[in-house]
């Protein structure tokens, strides 16, 4: 059984708050060597000083209770830059990212991992051995871990198996990971590229992790030391893909979305999610030892709409290129949604809209309820209204607009970016019953019609350009009374669902039945086999009347959140109201695509 680590709700509000401000530091650096105060090179020895010798550092520079999570990032900078390197500069860092030596090793039960380890000084593991085999059971356990992580990562989703580093760090051709005390760098692990392997673009790299995982780690013990072992082993398959620095904001963000995948109960990347719904208008390419990790949600949407396979088919991608851009990105993207990068960028900039209080875990991010809520660039409640703003590349603001009940009426929006081809815009609206709607934003304008029938209103302006810092907008929303056109379907009435035949595949959407309702109604949809066994299952207690395009919807996945086989199933719909009920069944093929 593994440990129970430290309750994450608690750990959000002291652990954010420490890294916050201890990385401030690190900020200082990033400025001092934006502007050319410091060199890149004395900023990769400060960021190391910082990290693992902090007295070392210039007072100005220095800060307590930092927090990184990994230090694979820095790492893999350092490795990159190595040949540019003074050979004083070289001696000190040598000292940080060599092999360390432990007198002890212990190889897992697969033969694929050896673990270096003490029993002694500062870097000693617990010497409890339940099973009196004369090894810790704190190596035993990391040995499993890590094959597991193997198990997952190699065999079940099909990442090729990383380059072995030959006998580097024994008489074996194991994978090497050393157990050593971390906590005085806050980092659970990291992994350190070593040498170019073949031909290609990919290294060997070793791994090292901490002691025990107690003293101030957001997550403890068993539960830590499983997920940092899949975390960590991720990023050796990383740098056998590509070890020549560029991409450390996008190993960190699939590292943290892979340990979700391996210990979905653990949750410890709720921790860091603020750094990245607290700053939308960072590009998502940001590396700055905090946003990275909170940016895992984009490894999360591109799991849960296209497949996990979509993350494997990018590091392939990558390996075969060399390329460390969006050019990778944007050539995978485009084999499964229509404008690649661009449009799945669209899409993530909504998803991160429905989170918090509006959450829709069927159609968003199914753990959407535990994330924070994307911070609102600026709130209107007078109208005339008008703003503006300027993004990064691949980034997002958010605006929302408000309405009262009692003052029936439409938005008429104005979007002005100066450079049209680089942004998207959409407006989106929440109701009471939680459906959401969205309107284009079109040559520049967008139309809200009788908008009191929304709880809330947001335009979402997004750069999608893969690249460029300075990318500007201006907008107005002007109040018009007129804009109330309420139509209320005349009976209610249920349409045919579609698409029929509904094919699961690359980038299948859902499938949607539509309705329209005379008067308040509860509605109620269901997916049955042809057997009666139920599939899926959604209830509306309070809808307006109105018309319905897609609130009843499904991806095609049962309660389990499976894909269903293929066949012939029966979607049913039914809605009660004062003046009755209606019934509808309709049957629909599934075919799976292989």
């Amino acid at each position: 059984m593994r440990i129970v680590g430290v309750a994450i709700a608690v750990w959000i509000v002291i652990f954010c708050s420490a890294a916050f401000g201890a990385l401030q530091g690190i900020a200082r650096i990033q400025e001092d060597l934006k502007t050319g105060r410091i060199s890149y090179e004395t900023s990769l020895l400060y960021r190391t000083y910082s990290l693992f010798e902090p007295s070392k550092l210039p007072p100005e520079y220095r800060d307590e209770g930092r927090f990184v999570k990994s230090g694979t990032s820095l790492a893999s900078e350092v490795r990159a830059y190595w040949s540019e390197l003074s050979p004083s500069a070289k001696t000190v860092l040598s000292a940080f990212y060599s092999r360390p030596v432990l007198p002890e090793s212990h190889l897992s039960e697969s033969g694929r991992f050896c673990i270096h380890y003490t029993r002694s000084g500062r870097d000693s593991v617990s010497p409890v051995d339940s099973d009196g085999d004369g090894v810790p059971d704190y190596v035993e356990e990391a040995a499993t871990d890590f094959d597991k992580a193997y198990a997952l990562e190699v065999e079940t989703l099909g990442y090729k198996e990383p380059v072995h580093d030959g006998i580097a760090g024994g008489d074996n051709d194991a994978w090497d990971v050393y157990i050593r005390d971390l906590w005085g760098s806050r980092v659970y692990g990291y992994t350190t590229p070593e040498h170019r392997a073949g031909p290609g673009y990919g290294y060997t790299a070793f791994i090292e992790i901490d002691n025990d995982f107690e003293d101030g780690y957001p997550t403890q013990g068993s539960d830590a030391l499983g997920i940092t072992s899949a975390h960590e082993f991720f990023h050796v398959i990383h740098f056998s893909y590509y070890g020549f620095g560029g991409l450390e904001w996008w190993m960190e963000i699939c590292s943290t979305w892979m340990e979700d995948v391996a210990y979905t109960d653990v949750n410890d990347y709720y921790s860091y999610l603020s750094y990245f719904f607290d700053f939308p208008e960072q590009r998502l390419d940001k590396k700055n030892n905090q946003h990275e990790y909170g940016a895992t949600v984009f490894a999360h949407y591109l799991s849960k709409r296209f497949g996990p396979e979509v993350i494997r088919e990018i590091w392939e991608e990558i390996g075969a290129s060399g390329q460390s851009d969006m050019r990778p990105f944007n050539r995978v993207l485009s084999r499964w949604i229509s404008g690649g990068i661009g449009a799945a960028m669209k899409e993530f900039a909504v998803w991160n809209y429905y989170t918090g209080s509006r959450a829709q875990p069927d159609r968003y991010y199914p753990e959407g309820a535990y994330y924070p809520e994307i911070r609102i660039k600026k709130k209107h409640i007078v109208y005339p209204a008008e703003g503006e703003g300027t993004l990064e590349h691949l980034s997002a603001h958010y605006i929302q607009f408000s309405e009262t009940q009692d003052k029936p009426g439409g938005l008429l929006l104005g979007f002005d970016p100066e450079e049209p081809n680089a942004w998207w815009g959409t407006l989106v609206g929440l109701s009471p019953s939680r459906e959401d709607t969205m309107w284009a934003v079109e040559d520049g304008m967008g139309t809200i019609v009788a908008w009191d029938a929304f709880r809330e209103i947001a335009l979402i302006a997004v750069v999608t350009s893969p690249t460029g810092y300075a990318f500007r907008y201006a907008y107005n929303g002007t109040y018009d009374p007129t804009l109330t056109d309420k139509i209320v379907p005349e009976r209610t009435s249920v349409g045919q669902s579609a698409p029929n035949p509904f094919v699961l595949g690359r980038g299948t959407g859902t499938m949607c039945v539509p309705f329209e309702l005379a008067e308040w109604c509860t509605v109620t949809f269901s997916i049955y086999t042809l057997q009666g066994v139920l599939v899926h299952h959604q209830k509306w207690s309070t809808l307006a009347p109105r018309q319905y395009k897609d609130l009843a919807r499904w991806d095609g996945k049962n309660e389990h959140g499976r894909s269903v086989a293929s066949g012939i199933y029966l979607v049913r719909l039914e809605v009660q109201s004062d003046s009755g009920t209606v019934e509808a069944v309709r049957k629909i093929a599934v075919i799976r695509a292989e």
